[in-house]
């Protein structure tokens, strides 16, 4: 009996992982700021695919809102789910409120949706060259450089729009913010030669900005044509022999390392070695890169990145060479603890999400672009994340039921020479994350998950009466045993609502020092900034000032502190 007992509980290390039937529901409203229901609005609902080749046309789902703005999609399987709502009627999407930056827009069967649309801005202005007469046919654009909210993340703007023929543009749909304008062509003559003019008549370090309202409208945002010829960028790409397709495209890109203003006017088709050339290139510090993209838009090869400095004359023999891409496969696996926790519901692995955060450099063009990778499960908890560039990436599981945690992050290769080959630095993946070379595949990456999470929430509020606090707040859970100083898995982070509200999830019991910290203004980016514990130099700054404040909390197993006050010390 007792082999049997333990034959049972062997078998069941691991929970089996079956699917369930496809009749779940997500529900919700579509809303404007002042919380009345939009009917009418488009919504689509598209799942988070497991293997990011896979095509999804004809996976998604849409509906419309009804005259109180609401909506439904039922007979949904237990996985992640994105959903959002097309700009239309002047309305375009709202911010993201902060808190919710990390997993907005992702839902789960059971979920309730409230999708916040708000009044589209709009600039309109009047191109002109230096004589005052009016150019047709200039294509303007307007980037956005801040939110209008401080914690908001910078987005793109609405699609560019083309003078007419008395030299007027009207750019509308923009979310509210701040903007810079300019004229950008990628056409034949007579512009596509020229350098970018920023309103008024200015290069991008001395561009005027322009911020819009929710619903407003800036007018006299007009654009006097400087005309300055730009320089050529040029070279060749070569796919090493390895083509995929003679009907794929090759694009290049031109990124400017200061600003992030990207250029992708090259598109190349066709085997072999091929010649590029990029027109009305200004000034300035430039990463340049190839890829190669199938017909059916599913990237397989990539050059690396090149830097290059324009500066008074054309740049010519670029080589780019095309590489395969890498992946990294894996599978969540959740321990088999019953009755840890108590549940509402049954959750399936299925659910959970992995993101993939690749490193960026200081003074690469990358910091300007998405540093983040959201990746969905099969309903065995399997994953493969594919068109990966050579560089290091960084795992960060996304749990659906509170009650879970994240125990260990491990590589399982059989492969001895793999292990062997790999530096002693990655033997923590947690820490030290995963390098992948030019089209690696890593495959056999195990992420534990385990029961009996804790987790808590309260208040942020000034030490002194009277005082107030920081823009910004970032809480941080810091493990308090010595044991655990490098676990990265066993540190926790969020930032704080405006009100200095925050919650902490899905946290390995034990004891912690608790501590909020004021987050700099350059923090501020398109994706949330990567966690401090990863960096051995902040980790060890952040344990010494939790140290130092000694507020030390003890986290039960699926223990819960609510309402809990934080005083903070400038």
């Amino acid at each position: 009996m007792r082999r049997l007992s333990l034959l049972l509980f062997l078998t069941l290390c691991f929970v089996p992982l079956t699917s369930v039937a496809q009749t779940g529901v997500i529900t919700g409203r579509v809303v404007s700021e002042d919380g009345s229901g939009l009917p009418g609005m488009t919504v689509t609902l598209l799942p988070v695919a497991a293997d990011r080749r896979a095509r999804t046309g004809g996976s998604h789902q849409q509906t419309g809102t009804d005259l109180d703005g609401a909506f439904k999609f039922t007979g949904l399987a237990p996985r992640v789910y994105s959903v959002s709502a097309s700009p239309a009627k002047s309305y375009v999407p709202g911010p993201v409120p902060v808190g919710e930056g990390q997993d907005g827009g992702y839902y789960r069967v059971g979920d309730n949706a409230t999708i916040t649309m708000i009044k589209g801005g709009v600039i309109t202005g009047r191109v002109t060259n230096a004589t005052g007469e009016p150019l047709i046919g200039v294509r303007v654009n307007a980037v956005m450089t801040r939110g209008a909210e401080r914690n908001t993340a910078r987005r793109s703007a609405a699609r560019p729009r083309f003078t007419d023929d008395r030299g007027f543009y009207r750019l509308y749909g923009l979310p509210p913010g701040t903007y810079v304008v300019f004229t950008r062509n990628a056409f034949p003559p007579p512009y596509n030669r020229d350098t970018p003019t920023y309103h008024p008549s200015s290069t991008r370090e001395t561009a005027a900005e322009v911020t819009v309202a929710s619903g407003g409208e800036v007018a006299g945002v007009d654009i006097r044509y400087r005309g300055d010829r730009g320089h050529v960028v040029s070279g060749s790409v070569s796919d090493g022999g390895e083509s995929p397709s003679s009907y794929a495209w090759r694009f290049i890109t031109l990124t400017n390392t200061v600003n992030g203003a990207v250029r992708s006017d090259a598109y190349l088709r066709g085997e072999g070695n091929a010649k590029f050339a990029i027109y009305g290139v200004a000034d300035g510090e430039y990463e340049i890169t190839a890829r190669w993209v199938l017909d059916a838009n599913d990237e397989v090869f990539a050059s690396t990145s090149r830097r290059i400095v324009v500066k008074g004359a054309d740049v010519g023999g670029i080589e780019l060479k095309l590489l395969p891409m890498g992946s990294i496969t894996g599978k969540f696996a959740l321990e088999a603890t019953p009755g840890v926790c108590e549940s509402k519901r049954k959750w399936s692995i299925e659910e959970a999400l992995l993101a993939l955060r690749y490193e960026a450099k200081p003074g690469e063009a990358t910091q300007a672009r998405s540093q983040t990778i959201v990746n969905g499960l099969s309903e065995k908890g399997e994953f493969t994340v594919y068109n990966l560039t050579a560089n290091r990436y960084f795992l960060e599981p996304r749990l659906p039921n509170e009650n879970w945690y994240v125990k260990a992050i491990a590589e399982a290769s059989t492969s001895i020479a793999r292990r062997a080959a790999r530096s002693a630095l990655q033997a923590d993946i947690a820490r030290n994350g995963i390098t992948l070379k030019a089209g690696e595949k890593v495959d056999g990456m195990t992420i534990t998950i385990a029961d009996g999470a804790s987790g808590m929430s309260g208040k942020v509020i000034p030490a002194t009466e009277g005082a107030g606090l920081p823009a910004r707040l970032r809480i941080h859970l810091v493990p308090a045993e010595a044991g655990d100083a490098n676990d990265v898995l066993r540190y926790a982070e969020a930032l704080s609502r405006n009100d200095g509200a925050f919650s902490l999830s899905n946290i390995a019991p034990g004891k912690y020092w608790l501590i909020a910290r004021a987050a700099p203004d350059e923090e501020m980016s398109d994706n949330s900034p990567a966690p401090i514990a990863w960096d051995a130099n902040e980790r060890a700054k952040l344990r010494h000032e939790a140290m130092v404040a000694k507020n030390e909390i003890k986290l039960q197993p699926c223990g819960r502190i609510k309402d809990y006050v934080l005083r903070f010390n400038r």
